[in-house]
């Protein structure tokens, strides 16, 4: 990515990429202004098939709708969990957040009731946006048991219900945000401890993925495949943001499945020009590709290794 010679325990800063203080509606506003009609978002289903997609433009259009629908709903400065595994809706709810003047804890879709509930009550979350199932596990009845004695937290709903979803659309209106309003609280693993809240703001969250995904060599019109957990930094920072504010166009797995991922070189060749984000699906992928091409007839040539 950049060359250095270290003599000391000491990285200098890097000048190699440009610094822009942005917020995430005018990320937006800037790539569906500069390439409306170029493909944003794309959804990869369990079995590897195509499923919805996104322009720029109905990206954008789509975060503003649920943009007012949480504002009618939610005061400005008000916290809301995700609870989920990766879904289109996930992305759009963190395009939305800010647009409304929330900020969207992030929780991991593993956590058990009591786990969850740490997180709701330490971020003061009011509201948990979900889905039905997380590798096999109802999600409702964890919340349900997470939010007993805990009156801060006044509805859940899921977020592939639509009607519930986006209720209230045409009665709310956006909010104005700056660069430095947190806009995300993501927590640590909590290996030493309990986990902490970082709180992040979005001009921050936008300049670490675009450094990362342009020093990948990604560029507009190119491909990210994401397979990270969006709740991880990796997957909602740097593979979404980071993806969008470079002009990429983002192909979002619903988890980390090898024989997927080896199956995906021989998507037709749009979908080819992929820069794959995820350390252990590399690995993976540079150990068997020779034996898979040929046991699969498929070309990985398009795949960029970083």
């Amino acid at each position: 990515m950049y060359k250095v010679s270290l003599e000391k325990s000491y990285f200098p800063t890097q000048a190699d990429t440009n610094f822009r203080a942005l917020t995430i509606e005018a990320l937006m506003r800037e790539q569906a202004g500069r390439a409306g009609s170029r493909l944003a978002l794309r959804e990869i289903l369990d079995d590897g098939a195509i499923g919805r997609e996104w322009t720029y433009g109905r990206l954008l259009e789509d975060a503003e709708r649920l943009g007012r629908a949480l504002a009618s709903r939610h005061p400005r400065g008000a916290r809301i969990a995700v609870f989920a595994t990766n879904c289109p809706e996930w992305v759009l709810l963190e395009l939305a957040s800010p647009l409304a003047g929330l900020t969207l804890t992030t929780v991991n879709p593993s956590f058990r009731a009591r786990e969850l509930r740490y997180v709701l009550e330490q971020s003061k979350a009011e509201a948990v946006y979900f889905v039905e199932e997380a590798r096999g596990t109802a999600l409702a009845p964890i919340i349900e048991q997470a939010r007993v004695e805990l009156p801060t937290v006044k509805q859940s709903i899921l977020l592939t219900d639509h009607e519930a979803l986006f209720d209230g659309a045409d009665c709310g209106d956006l909010r104005e945000t700056v660069p430095d309003d947190v806009v995300q609280i993501q927590y640590t693993s909590g290996t030493t401890g309990f986990p902490k809240g970082a709180l992040l703001h979005q001009k921050g969250l936008i300049q670490s993925g675009f450094d990362m995904v342009w020093r990948w060599g990604v560029r507009p019109g190119d491909s990210i495949l994401n397979v990270m957990p969006l709740f991880h930094t990796a997957g909602c920072v740097l593979n979404v943001l980071g993806g969008l504010v470079n002009g990429a166009s983002i192909l979002l797995a619903p988890a980390y499945d090898p024989d997927m991922l080896a199956d995906q070189c021989v998507w037709p060749a749009p979908y080819r020009s992929t820069r794959q984000s995820d350390c252990a699906a590399i690995q993976y992928l540079c150990r068997n590709q020779n034996c898979r091409r040929r046991r699969l007839g498929s070309d990985c040539s398009g795949v960029l290794w970083p």
